[in-house]
């Protein structure tokens, strides 16, 4: 379920994310635009910083994502098909082959942008200056 989240500066009250609920892996504070001050982010963390256990649990939960995801593709054929867009007849094999694929398809973007944040993630930490605010903040 998406949720709707208002996060605001504990110093200032000013509003500093207003969105879609989110996790991920990045910085894992925001910076008061109003008054500057750092204030944690528990929607988001380093990579390094993820305990093993949670760094399987995250790449489980993208895999198990991604075959619900690649759902999508037999049902809109499915409806293309009632609809009488497709002269195609729809076999139980073709369906397994649509879902396969739309979920092969789903996981290689996902464990791609996976790549792309490990790596963002690691370029950040490696940055003397950004580990000490990490560790200022009680992060690391």
């Amino acid at each position: 379920m998406v949720m709707q989240v208002i996060k605001k500066c504990p110093n200032c009250n000013n509003v500093i994310y207003d969105g879609h609920d989110q996790v991920g892996i990045d910085i894992p504070f925001k910076i008061c635009g109003r008054c500057k001050t750092k204030v944690i982010d528990k929607s988001f963390t380093e990579w390094e910083l993820k305990k093993y256990v949670q760094k399987i649990s995250y790449f489980f939960v993208m895999v198990w994502t991604s075959f619900f995801i690649g759902l999508l593709l037999p049902i809109i054929f499915i409806g293309a098909y009632e609809e009488g867009l497709s002269s195609y007849k729809v076999s139980g094999e073709m369906m397994f082959v649509l879902w396969a694929v739309g979920s092969f398809l789903v996981a290689l973007k996902s464990i791609s942008n996976l790549k792309r944040d490990i790596k963002s993630s690691k370029s950040r930490m490696e940055d003397p200056k950004y580990r000490n605010t990490l560790k200022e903040l009680g992060l690391l």
